[in-house]
């Protein structure tokens, strides 16, 4: 009976009809896939993802903080591109299907006569390295420490680029952000706005803003030229900034008394800053990053947490996870073609 119910109803509908319904189905089919754990380290030491990106189906790039890593098989299996002991990587950043940057920190050389030698700001410069071949070779791009250093502000590591329409690079670290084009393999620096807290995403959106937050709930908007500063929460730190249509997405947490304890944070503004609403799932840990597309969208963070909306982030769903493991970014391809990515080696395929 339930058979011919549903024929008769398709029928009603006419080929229109039919097509409308079966088109929808596939499409929603794209983002309601599970996901499936790929691959996953045992141990405490594996490497951490910290970026990854897709050319194709197949291959693809990732960094952890040591290393640029690399697969042939969608994410199945990565084979070490190179080490790097005396570096550390934070983003890895394509502009097109060959050139790419990473950007981070690396040790200095110390004098003999230097007596601390342990790890510290003091001792670490940023770092950027380009590619023009996919990855499979990196260039040091030359940074003036002294164009990055003013009365006791300085920059030890840059944590994420971006670009805007006239190529010039937006750049966060620890000191701030920098303002710079690439000339030579050099970094010239035109401009650096110094900051107390701690900046770890930028974002240059296609209405030439750019947008940088950080630690302390800081939130910096460029708009005509002029920066704006906000500190949303003096508690609050904010991993991710994305600009989606004509929204703004701020993804990160919230600090409890308890430094261990700490709450996912979601906000989104519809006017440019002015006001934030709060669009953080119930019982979310800390959050990491955030995908959105046609209404449809993920959003990761700590303890393998994945959630899902499909309209357009004004609520969540919390999906089931293969893993346990922090999630600290995605990456889509195109709409079949997703990728989760975190600690410990996790790689999640959609």
């Amino acid at each position: 009976m339930r058979r011919f119910i549903l024929h008769k109803t398709l029928l009603g509908l006419g080929i229109a009809g039919i097509c409308f319904l079966t088109l929808a189905y596939l499409l929603n089919g794209y983002f309601l896939t599970k996901w499936k754990l790929l691959t996953e380290g045992k141990h405490s030491d594996a490497i951490s993802f910290n970026s990854v990106t897709f050319f194709d189906p197949s291959n693809g790039l990732g960094i952890s903080s040591l290393s640029i890593e690399k697969t042939t098989d969608g994410g199945k299996t990565w084979t070490t591109i190179r080490d790097y002991n005396d570096m550390g990587f934070y983003s890895l950043v394509f502009i097109d299907q060959k050139t790419g940057w990473i950007v981070g920190t690396e040790s200095k050389t110390l004098n003999s006569k230097e007596e601390n030698r342990v790890a510290s700001s003091k001792n670490h410069k940023p770092l950027i390295l380009k590619t023009e071949d996919k990855g499979l070779n990196w260039k040091k791009v030359n940074v003036d420490e002294a164009s990055l250093t003013k009365d006791n502000a300085r920059f030890s590591a840059f944590l994420d680029i971006c670009f805007d329409k006239s190529g010039k690079s937006w750049i966060v670290g620890d000191g701030g952000i920098v303002e710079a084009i690439v000339e030579n393999e050099t970094l010239k620096v035109l401009n650096v706005t110094y900051t107390e807290n701690t900046l770890y995403s930028v974002s240059c959106s296609e209405s030439k803003w750019v947008w940088a937050v950080g630690n302390g709930g800081l939130v910096m908007h460029l708009q005509n030229n002029s920066w704006t500063k906000k500190n949303l929460n003096n508690d609050a730190f904010f991993m991710k900034v994305k600009v989606v249509g004509n929204d703004v997405w701020l993804v990160g947490g919230v600090r409890s008394n308890k430094e261990y304890q700490v709450k996912g944070l979601l906000l989104r503004s519809r006017d440019n800053g002015q006001n934030w609403e709060d669009k953080t799932p119930a019982s979310a840990d800390s959050l990491s990053d955030l995908y959105l597309n046609e209404d449809q969208g993920w959003l990761v963070g700590a303890n393998g947490n994945i959630f899902h909306t499909s309209d357009n982030g004004d609520s969540w769903v919390k999906e089931k996870s293969p893993t346990t493991n922090d999630l600290l970014g995605i990456f889509f391809l195109d709409n079949r073609n997703g990728w989760i990515y975190g600690d410990k080696a996790t790689i999640l395929k959609h």
